[in-house]
């Protein structure tokens, strides 16, 4: 009984490679069949790559055209003063394009809290004007710099707690706002406020007194 399904299983093998054989040569190609009966997978046909040519857009860019580009900044030292104290205002303007900056004017006008007891300028004349200054820098080369310095007082009849800002100016360009200011006197107490304050003072001595005393009482009895 073995030996007869061994010898049907060996007909039916061969009988299948046979049929496989004569597929292949009849028809002219190969036959895939899922789980082949000879163990093989067949190799996939790789489709042979063609060139695809590459089209490449070139786009121009526009010529840079230089042009000159003005900053300016202003500070002040001290920020906070008393009436009939001394500011200083430094104002630099700065050229930070790629082109010459033509005849470049910076202007400032203090307000009435302060008046110009001086001015100069790095390059170009500085002149007063009223109670503002007008600095002429000229032509400004590409990456340099030029400085107005304003020294002005405080009124003595600028009150106390007072804020005092302005800025300067390049036609429609403007700086920074910068601000000086007067301190506040200290608040005082009403005359309530002081009484109330002495009772509370005199509260604590009294409280204080007590309890060293106790203190001391309580120590001598514990040494008696």
């Amino acid at each position: 009984m073995t030996k007869a399904r061994v010898f049907t299983t060996a007909g039916i093998i061969h009988l299948t490679l046979a049929t496989l054989l004569c597929m292949i040569f009849l028809a002219g190609r190969p036959v895939i069949v899922a789980g082949s009966a000879l163990g093989f997978t067949p190799t996939p046909t790789v489709p042979t790559p063609t060139d695809t040519p590459t089209t490449v857009t070139v786009t121009s860019t526009p010529e840079h055209e230089p042009t000159p580009r003005l900053t300016i900044t202003k500070t002040a030292d001290p920020s906070e003063v008393l009436p009939g104290d001394l500011v200083t205002f430094v104002i630099q303007v700065c050229n930070a394009g790629d082109a010459t900056a033509e005849n470049v004017i910076v202007s400032d006008a203090l307000p009435a809290e302060l008046e110009v007891v001086s001015a100069s300028a790095s390059q170009g004349p500085a002149i007063v004007v009223g109670n503002g200054v007008r600095a002429e820098f000229g032509d400004m080369l590409p990456g340099t710099c030029a400085e107005l310095t304003i020294v002005a007082r405080v009124r003595a009849d600028v009150s106390p707690c007072s804020e005092i800002g302005n800025a300067a100016t390049i036609g429609d360009l403007v700086s920074n706002w910068v601000w000086v200011t007067t301190p506040c006197p200290p608040p005082l107490l009403p005359e309530s406020g002081r009484m109330v304050a002495q009772s509370v003072v005199v509260g604590l001595l009294a409280v204080g007194a007590g309890l060293l005393a106790a203190g001391l009482v309580l120590g001598a009895r514990k040494r008696v």
